[in-house]
């Protein structure tokens, strides 16, 4: 027996009846199983991509559960009880629509260097106490200090290997970008959550999350309705007063440096430190090393920019526009020189060219933390703490992507911090409905659904473009 009937936009699930004949059954009814196909049309506020209903007679209920049906004008499969030959029909109440249990998963990064976790413990039991089931790969936190007890008390549930997690999970969470060879791994329609950065992405590798409909959302381009970008400023923040600590080593002979003290003693000038870019990591690294009693200059093309940083900083630190005699004559006096310029999706421009190395005095420093985007001075390319300088025309180069990790316990609480309430808008209701309502993680995202939803990013690698505010 199947039938198939309409319900409208906005019923609610308690009023949504189904009726597969005519009058209610009565009491007079046999164990067999029947299924009925019926075609719903509601708001997602009621049925949506992983949401659950229940669907009951007025002897017994069975639960269908999504992804067997959609938001809207999709059909689903009921089973449930048959009324005896002599009835002539049975009443079927759409009783209860509860919100999702999403399967959410942990990795362990296996970039090298990389010690972070994308959640903590604590956040994983908010999730866990929500009804969502969290998958964490064993070891997964274990260098950022949280074993897998903690996960386990948490309500997590540890697997063996990252394969374990990502065939559990419709939303898989990590830290350091996916390789392009690992992108066939995801399962089609799967949620990663990660940095990305995929403006830098192979175009064949891109088109592999786009047939494979991996949806992707990159922490470095989630970014609320005032500009904050609340997940690359705390990476950004840590980045900051790391390359403080890191660049005040490499002025150190043992780390082939000139022999500076960045901070200076009495009667000995400071090392002079130039930041290019006022933006958070700026603004963190140019107050740490104010601080600490260096000579810290900084440029930027945005004069707001800058005003926000003396306001944040004093004015007891100069400013310069960005322009390239500018720069030249800041690559000058530089005995550290920290590149920390970020456009926001797309690929850092160059402005620092090879040419204008030979402004700078031998055995000074280029600190290039950009190099995650590409980087923004020529000779760059990415290193890590294994092998993490080298030189070039006698100019010493450190570019570590993931320097935050050498901090590892304190960025992911850090990330966790301003990533967990879009982990749990998309948990609770749904990526269909969170990419609509939420303006961030709607900005946030790369690919969903097979489609790029960045307008330039789908126009430099011609592959299909889709606006989801539009209908």
């Amino acid at each position: 027996m199947c039938t198939r009937h309409n319900v409208k936009d906005g019923t609610s699930a308690g009023d949504a009846i189904v009726a597969a004949g005519v009058p209610d059954a009565g009491s007079d009814t046999v164990a067999a199983t029947v299924s009925v196909s019926v075609s719903v049309s509601v708001t997602a506020t009621v049925i949506g991509h992983g949401h659950r209903a229940r669907v009951s007679t007025g002897t017994g209920s069975v639960s269908v559960r999504g992804p067997e049906f959609k938001t809207k004008n999709s059909s689903f499969k009921i089973g449930g009880l048959l009324p005896t030959p002599n009835c002539d029909g049975i009443l079927w109440r759409l009783s209860q629509a509860e919100e999702a249990k999403m399967d959410i998963g942990l990795v362990k990064d296996r970039r090298p260097f990389e010690h972070r976790v994308g959640l903590t413990p604590g956040a994983v039991r908010v999730l866990t106490e929500c009804g969502h089931r969290v998958y964490v790969e064993d070891g997964a936190g274990v260098e950022a200090n949280f074993g897998n007890r903690t996960f386990e008390g948490a309500g997590a549930t540890v697997v063996y290997s990252e394969d374990d997690v990502l065939l559990r999970s419709e939303l898989v969470i990590r830290v350091s970008p996916p390789k392009p060879a690992d992108y066939h791994r995801f399962q089609e329609g799967q949620i990663v959550v990660s940095s990305w950065h995929l403006a830098l992405a192979p175009a064949e590798a891109f088109n592999t999350l786009l047939d494979r409909k991996v949806t992707t959302v990159g922490y470095e381009i989630i970014e609320e309705n005032d500009g904050r970008a609340p997940v690359l400023e705390a990476m950004s923040e840590i980045a900051g007063r790391l390359a403080v600590i890191m660049g005040s080593g490499l002025l150190l002979n043992e780390f082939g440096g000139k022999g500076l003290l960045i901070c200076g003693s009495p009667g000995i000038p400071p090392a002079s430190m130039v930041i290019l870019g006022a933006g958070t990591l700026g603004r963190a690294a140019a107050r740490y090393a104010q601080g600490i009693g260096a000579h810290v200059v900084v440029l930027d093309r945005d004069i707001d920019a800058m005003r926000r940083l003396q306001d944040h900083v004093g004015y007891d630190v100069p400013t310069m526009i960005a322009t390239r005699p500018h720069i030249e004559k800041a690559l000058a006096f530089a005995d550290l020189f920290l590149c920390a310029v970020a456009v926001h999706g797309e690929k850092t421009p160059i402005l620092v060219t090879r040419e204008m190395l030979g402004n700078m005095k031998p055995r000074s420093i280029i600190m290039d933390l950009s190099i995650d985007q590409g980087g923004c001075c020529e000779t760059s390319r990415p290193t890590d703490f294994s092998s993490p300088t080298y030189e070039v025309d006698d100019i010493i180069h450190f570019c570590v992507p993931n320097l935050p990790s050498s901090a590892s316990r304190a960025s992911t609480r850090a990330l966790t911090n301003s990533i967990l309430p879009y982990i749990e808008e998309i948990a609770d209701r749904g990526f269909d409905r969170a990419i609509k309502s939420n303006s961030a993680i709607h900005r946030g995202t790369y690919t969903y659904n097979g489609n790029c939803v960045r307008r330039r990013l789908s126009d430099e690698l011609g592959v299909p473009y889709l606006d989801v505010t539009a209908g």
